[in-house]
């Protein structure tokens, strides 16, 4: 298996593999940590030599609704429906968190699993911020009154992946959108529904976002950070909010 080398570490892959050593013994199998999945795999792939497993995270990952479309996924019906390994009576599919499998769905068929729950957001330094004496904005007219505020004081009120800037989607476009128009506009665009980017709240969100650049609170040097990098920059406080994941 290959698996995406990242914030969660290698623990929990090597003792999946332990333990999958331990149930079919006699079995050969190795894992492997990379990063930029999609570039270092998408030439095994179209070579037929895929790897049997894939974390496909991270900056960079494959496109897995190409994935599907070209039917390189397994089903994996009976993955869900087999025996828990450690709860009897369950299958594998009833142990886990309800829903949080719907988006490896496709056309009813289960075609990938979600290992983590996550959450992403906008993180701040409580320590920072009590030090400063700063309180986390509650608006988008705080924050920008804020972002001055944290500019005046020497430190850089925004930073973020600039070499992976998806992460202002998850981070403020995504939720912004949301808030200004509901998450009715959100459906409206995953589902193809003609004219959805051009809603109001779209443009509205995409406006604040540039006004973070315009008024200079974007980091020095954010254009070329990577995901780690950037959070090297907010825990020495070089910044004051940084969008990521847990």
């Amino acid at each position: 298996g290959v698996f995406f080398s990242g914030g969660f570490g290698h623990a929990y892959i090597e003792f999946a593999a332990e333990i999958f050593a331990e149930v079919h013994s006699g079995s050969t199998m190795s894992v492997e940590g990379i990063q930029r999945v999609g570039e270092r795999l998408r030439p095994r792939i179209i070579a037929g030599d895929p790897p049997d497993v894939i974390d496909n995270s991270g900056a960079g990952h494959l496109d897995t609704a190409a994935l599907v479309a070209e039917e390189e996924l397994m089903d994996l019906g009976s993955l869900m429906n087999a025996p828990a390994l450690d709860t009897p009576g369950k299958t594998f599919g009833e142990t886990l968190f309800p829903g949080s499998q719907a988006s490896g769905v496709f056309n009813g068929v289960q075609r990938y699993v979600n290992i983590a729950f996550t959450i992403f957001g906008v993180w701040h330094s409580k320590a920072l911020f009590e030090e400063k004496g700063w309180s986390y904005p509650k608006t988008w007219d705080e924050m920008m009154s804020l972002c001055e505020t944290i500019k005046s004081s020497g430190t850089a009120p925004w930073t973020y992946q600039g070499k992976y800037p998806q992460y202002m989607i998850f981070g403020v476009l995504e939720p912004l959108v949301e808030k200004i128009g509901g998450v009715h506009v959100w459906k409206d665009i995953d589902n193809l529904k003609k004219g959805a980017w051009e809603h109001p709240a779209v443009l509205d969100a995409l406006q604040k976002m540039k006004a973070l650049h315009d008024n200079g609170y974007i980091m020095k040097g954010t254009s070329g950070l990577t995901h780690t990098e950037s959070q090297a920059e907010w825990l020495q406080k070089k910044a004051a909010f940084l969008p990521c994941g847990t």
